[in-house]
């Protein structure tokens, strides 16, 4: 059961594509709209079953079962690559390193899982590191090297 307790009903008109589901789809699972999607595609076609979907999923509340699938990436990826609309947590690209994310309009989205392993390359860690502890010291050492100058002078 919903943790609002409203029922969120499909927006596809073919209620045999969603008769074996719990009737709020803020209950449904990542798989769940999976099957909708191919039931619907079977149907009217990939982009109406697309929109079915893409409707559907817009109108849940943030504790929907579907956000149990974030971190499943065979999901996220459907989402994203077979249905070509948007999987509702974008973190879960990150999550998942997909490399090239096709939204619903078409265009390629930005490479997040690129930047996410440009993040966390050791090189890119020790070089951060040493720019963090650099300037958290210097203001420690900035009188050290006014005193070498001055005695330099003197």
């Amino acid at each position: 059961m919903s943790f609002w307790n409203t029922i969120k009903k499909p927006s596809s008109p073919y209620p045999k594509t969603y008769t074996d589901y719990p009737e709020d789809q803020d209950d449904w699972s990542g798989h769940q709209f999976i099957a909708y999607f191919e039931a619907n595609k079977l149907m009217v076609g990939k982009t109406k079953a697309a929109f079915y979907v893409s409707q559907d999923v817009a109108q849940l509340h943030l504790f929907a079962d579907i956000y149990d699938s974030d971190f499943n990436c065979y999901v996220v990826g459907y989402f994203a690559n077979k249905m070509g609309i948007d999987y509702p947590n974008p973190l879960s690209y990150t999550y998942c390193g997909i490399e090239e994310i096709i939204v619903g309009s078409g265009k390629v989205a930005s490479n997040v899982g690129k930047f996410a392993t440009f993040i966390t390359h050791p090189a890119t860690l020790v070089i951060g590191g040493l720019i963090i502890v650099g300037a958290a010291t210097y203001p420690s050492w900035k009188p050290l090297l006014k005193l070498k100058k001055l005695k330099k002078r003197g």
